[in-house]
């Protein structure tokens, strides 16, 4: 007979547990490693267990059908987790700039309107490559494309961190844009693919909830970061964590899942009047345009010029400015569930949309306008925020109604709409606030006036108010199809 014992250490219960998945990953079933942990679980003292009978017990009380559905869980999470840790780095890698934007200005020796067009290469690299990531993801499949995505976001962050050049600075934006355009895209594609219909928009938006805690990352302890080891070294950091992350991407995820024997085949010859056929017909199109007209928020606000604005205007520190900014992606990531339970009924997406943008205008219009306390400004951002999630309904909206074959492409189509937006809003607000400036500098930085702002962010005003009008008039589109 053989003896097992164990201990009342929860140190020892976790540790079996993350070993017991991970065993299990690459060696072992999912039968064993429920039992190696209900073994550890339910005899809390020392005394001789029969190893045999206790398995034949335990394989009794479980069915096949669980031992199943555990199976295809652990599977997918570690497919999930690499992904959605690319999607964290790269978000860190986003809105870093904020609390770098001094350091950038100084260091190229640029005004507002070259580093608004510094910033939207981002955008333009992501937007260009979404289609194309689209496209390769599903022909391939998600593994070497997102692998491939990190790899190239981690080269692309290395090197606008130590050049010096301009042009090699423009470049390298826009590397670490094409490379971050796959993170989301192949996360939505592996959630596609192997979740439940019924379950896809509330993964999406735990998928989301999770990726944007990079942002937050990328916001307050980022400027500690900044502060302590330099701007420079900071980036490296983030760069050398998403090569690691690529590897790891490589090695865990994925492309076919065994019990749908999907394919990612060359797309057939009718593919492009399908695609046209679907944008126009079920309005993806006006979705896609509407939804980026709402992005102001987080595209300008959070992730360039935000930190900027609560310094010059509010009078904060960069590191408080930046936890502020932060709780924009806090609402978010809160919002996003929250969105996705409440609008269950696919009637109701784009009316919630609509509200979303509006509210959002009148939290911006009373922020630009009233000077809040600290306690009261983080509690408006963290508002825009919650409301800021309605880009998950967006995604739901497009792939209720889609072939699951071109679902990699069409979100690609929508994303990329979506993120020309920063392309537009960025250049328009720095050159608005040069246009603006009265000649006051600090540090050879460039220090723009409160009407500046106000006057460079009513772009993001309008943008929110059209997009809300938009969805109305979808809705209302809607109803009479109906």
């Amino acid at each position: 007979m053989k003896t097992l014992r164990t201990t009342t250490s929860p140190y020892w219960t976790v540790s079996l547990l993350l070993l017991s998945i991970g065993l299990y990953h690459y060696y072992c079933s999912a039968l064993d490693c429920i039992i190696i942990i209900a073994q550890r679980k339910l005899f809390c003292y020392s005394f001789p267990i029969n190893e045999r009978l206790f398995r034949k017990t335990v394989r009794s009380c479980i069915s096949e059908k669980a031992v199943k559905t555990m199976n295809k869980f652990i599977r997918i999470f570690f497919m999930w987790l690499p992904l959605v840790a690319f999607f964290f780095l790269q978000f860190m890698l986003r809105v870093s700039p904020n609390v770098m934007a001094d350091d950038i200005l100084n260091h190229f020796e640029i005004n507002a309107t070259s580093f608004g067009l510094l910033m939207s290469l981002y955008y333009m690299g992501y937007a260009g490559m979404q289609i194309p990531i689209g496209l390769l993801l599903d022909m391939y499949g998600p593994r070497y494309i997102a692998a491939a995505g990190a790899l190239l976001c981690a080269l692309g962050g290395i090197l606008f961190a130590y050049t010096d050049d301009w042009v090699l600075a423009l470049l390298s934006r826009l590397m670490i844009g094409m490379g971050s355009s796959a993170a989301f895209i192949s996360a939505s594609k592996v959630l596609r693919l192997w979740f439940p219909e019924k379950h896809f928009s509330l993964f999406m938006a735990c998928t989301v909830t999770v990726g944007l805690l990079g942002a937050f990352a990328g916001g307050k302890p980022t400027a500690e970061w900044v502060q302590h080891y330099g701007w420079q070294n900071t980036l490296l950091f983030i760069c050398l964590a998403l090569f690691l992350i690529s590897v790891f991407i490589y090695a865990c995820v994925q492309n076919t899942p065994h019990d749908q024997g999907a394919k990612f085949e060359i797309l057939e010859k009718g593919f492009l009047k399908n695609f046209g056929r679907l944008m126009v017909k079920e309005n993806i199109l006006w979705v896609a345009f509407f939804g980026a007209l709402l992005t102001g928020p987080l595209c300008a606000f959070a992730d360039v010029w935000g930190v900027s604005y609560l310094v010059h205007v509010y009078g904060l520190t960069k590191p408080d400015a930046a936890e502020a900014c932060s709780m924009i992606y806090v609402g978010m990531a809160t919002g996003g569930p929250v969105l996705a339970i409440l609008g269950t009924q696919r009637d109701l997406y784009r009316k919630i949309i609509a509200l979303s943008g509006a509210i959002m205008a009148l939290a911006l219009l009373m922020i630009m306008f009233i000077n809040f306390s600290y306690p009261a400004l983080v509690t408006f951002l963290f508002v825009v925020g919650i409301f800021c999630s309605y880009q998950i309904l967006v995604f739901a909206l497009v792939t209720a109604n889609i072939p699951k074959k071109l679902s990699g492409v069409m979100v690609g189509s929508v994303n990329t709409i979506n993120m020309l937006s920063g392309l537009v809003y960025l250049p328009i607000i720095g050159f608005l606030l040069d246009m603006c400036w009265e000649g006051a500098l600090v540090n050879e930085v460039r220090i723009y006036s409160p009407f500046a702002y106000k006057i460079a962010f009513s772009t993001i005003i309008i943008g929110l108010i059209i997009g809300a009008c938009g969805f109305v008039f979808l809705d209302r589109l809607k109803k009479k199809e109906a």
